[in-house]
């Protein structure tokens, strides 16, 4: 008998060993067969046993359908083969050829079976599509993650990356497809990533850049957002800076500050945009305008964006920043109806420690113009209390706190004003009833 020629015996196994080889039918439907067909008709005449040498094999795949095939052992194995080992080699191309793509093939032709792209509404409800899902399990049971990739690259032939993700965000709506729809999204996702898909062409690839001013309405945004996510380390800053690409500062501001309400992604976007503001060097009044401040007309210091904005002030004038934000106030209100605004903010605890920061500013503008006691006192309407009212009016404290400001003594300075308005026994029953 003659031994199996040594060249055909090495290009099966080097045929083995390239990777991706055997990953996709096309590949190995491209192998000549005519490589094993000439081992099997090999002279099998030859009496003499030959050993041959072994080429290494590595798996090149974490497919836990096929890492059970182990190439390398197998490879090791065709050492010293006989007319009986060369049939099952033959046998063992055949197998992996099989093992490699049957299930993928079943899970196309199972969705033909059941006529699931026949279905025009409701995909993920219609009995087509859970018979087809059903079956896809079972035929995945060990490895129920591998039969959802497989569902998914089924789907994305027949539907394309960009109309999937809508028809998967509209069965998360519904109780009944919720599970299902999330654990495809989640298989796209992961194949995205491993496609190496930044976030800028997940953003294009959704059409979100079609989406303009309303992009936060979008069904799809949050799609975008978690692959952002699943993607990037700081995930905020990779999506802010793509809206940059689309948006100027002004409409990008007006965008989130619409979205907050509804969207915390919003809100960590923002937070983002605050920072690059300060990088840019964008100036308080600048960000001032940019958040639209400018047109608003009702109580600024209710105004949830308002604080936003004092949040980055603190942060741009870090020495004095509530004399900039109560300077940019009185450009809007006069001393009266800003004593007013402030005076309703410490009645509120949401506003109550921006009211008091306010307070401070307001008593060094009132220093900073050389407003005396006398002035103040008359600011604050003092002048027309009289008796026991004055004492238990709130704003005389804030005077008194002005006078201890100036480095003066608040009480001696009452009582001289207290004397020259009532007698001493008019102001000794005042006194008595303001310590009940």
């Amino acid at each position: 008998m003659h031994g199996y020629p040594t060249r055909h015996i090495r290009a099966v196994v080097i045929f083995l060993s390239c990777p991706g080889a055997l990953s996709t039918d096309s590949r190995m439907d491209a192998v000549d067969s005519r490589i094993v067909q000439q081992v099997a008709n090999s002279d099998l005449n030859d009496t003499q046993e030959k050993r041959y040498q072994v080429v290494p094999m590595l798996s090149t795949t974490n497919d836990p359908d096929v890492r059970g095939l182990n190439f390398g052992s197998t490879v090791t194995k065709l050492n010293g083969l006989t007319t009986s080992g060369t049939q099952k080699l033959e046998k063992f191309v055949e197998n992996t050829k099989l093992k490699m793509s049957s299930k993928q093939k079943a899970t196309h032709k199972l969705f033909m079976k059941f006529e699931v792209g026949k279905v025009e509404a409701n995909l993920f409800e219609s009995p087509q599509f859970q018979n087809w899902f059903t079956s896809v399990n079972n035929l995945y049971k060990k490895n129920v993650e591998k039969g959802e990739m497989a569902i998914l690259t089924t789907l994305m032939t027949k539907y394309g990356d960009d109309a999937l993700p809508k028809l998967l965000t509209e069965a998360k709506r519904v109780s009944s497809t919720n599970i299902i729809a999330r654990n495809l999204e989640e298989a796209q996702l992961t194949k995205w990533v491993a496609n190496k898909m930044t976030v800028g062409s997940i953003f294009n690839l959704l059409k979100l850049d079609e989406a303009g001013g309303d992009l936060f309405k979008s069904p799809l945004l949050s799609t975008w957002v978690k692959y952002a996510f699943k993607l990037e380390k700081q995930p905020e800053e990779t999506l802010f800076f793509t809206l940059k690409k689309h948006f100027d500062d002004e409409s990008l501001a007006k965008m989130l500050l619409a979205a907050k309400e509804d969207s915390s992604v919003a809100i960590k976007l923002e937070k983002v945009e605050l920072e690059q503001w300060l990088s840019s060097g964008k100036s308080s009044e600048e960000a001032f305008k940019l958040l639209s401040l400018n047109d608003e007309t009702g109580n600024l210091l209710k105004n949830p964006t308002f604080n936003t904005w004092v949040s980055y002030v603190t942060k741009a004038d870090k020495e004095n920043p509530y004399d900039v934000v109560f300077a940019k106030l009185s450009t809007r209100y006069d001393d009266e109806n800003m004593l007013k605004l402030i005076s309703s903010a410490k009645q509120d605890s949401k506003t109550y420690r921006l009211a008091v920061n306010l307070e401070m500013a307001q008593m060094n503008a009132w220093a900073k113009n050389d407003k005396s006691p006398s002035d103040v006192f008359k600011l604050l309407s003092l002048q027309v209390e009289e008796g026991i009212d004055l004492l238990k009016n709130d704003m005389l404290r804030v005077w008194a706190s002005y006078v201890e400001n100036l480095n003066k003594n608040s009480d001696k300075l009452l009582l001289k004003i207290l004397k020259v308005r009532n007698n001493e026994e008019e102001l000794v029953n005042m006194l008595a009833m303001a310590t009940i």
